[in-house]
């Protein structure tokens, strides 16, 4: 037996087993990183349908929720006399937004308190609105084609509340950081469309330069 281990045969099988071990070594990691791989697909999958119903989910709470009460709120203002929104001139500039003050009154302001907690209220369901796309829990395109347009321009028509109460430094991070962002997108589509119209009215011929006559 011990002839048989120390024989130029036994060293041959000996080395074809360690050959095959290491096929199948190789196989199983090259399978194991197959399906590491696919879990992870698999996983991106399911993390993007989650992102997809909640963006979903927000967007319906934005339009159920958030608009008929700025709605309401609005009717209240007119019927109270509170002209705060009306007073604040807004400028929306290529690098923000500008407001003037200039025609406000204290009274202005004593009106408007009467809702303080209404307000606050609404604007912090569009603070936790702008949270989920923000830290990217929820698709943000699936929001921003629902609600861009509408959230934008709650932003920009209830800005003087964010900037009499000081939100703009001490909260509101999450909303004004989707408003930059929506804004901008909105901004170059409005760009990429006036492109298309103005290419669109540009005939080449007319900018051929004409042959003088006789020449």
């Amino acid at each position: 037996m011990l002839d048989y281990f120390l024989s130029p045969s036994f060293k041959s099988h000996l080395e074809n087993l360690y050959y095959l071990a290491g096929v199948v070594l190789a196989g199983g990691i090259v399978i194991g990183i197959w399906q590491l791989r696919q879990q992870k697909n698999l996983s991106k999958v399911a993390n993007r349908r989650e992102a997809y119903r909640i963006a979903a989910e927000r967007c319906e709470y934005f339009g159920r929720v958030v608009l008929p009460e700025q709605i309401e709120l609005k009717k209240l203002f007119k019927a109270e006399g509170v002209c705060l929104l009306d007073k604040c001139k807004i400028e929306i500039t290529d690098n923000g937004i500008k407001m003037s003050t200039d025609l406000l009154e204290e009274a202005d302001g004593d009106a408007a308190n009467k809702f303080s907690e209404r307000t606050t209220k609404l604007l912090n369901s569009v603070e936790g609105f702008a949270l989920f796309f923000v830290t990217g829990v929820a698709d943000d395109h699936v929001g921003f084609v629902t609600c861009g347009k509408a959230f934008t321009q709650f932003f920009e028509e209830y800005f003087p509340f964010y900037a009499l109460s000081d939100s703009l430094d001490d909260g509101a991070k999450a909303t004004q950081a989707l408003y930059g962002r929506w804004k901008e997108r909105i901004r170059q589509i409005e760009l990429a469309e006036q492109k298309t119209q103005i290419e669109a009215k540009m005939n080449p011929k007319k900018l051929e330069a004409k042959i003088p006559l006789g020449g």
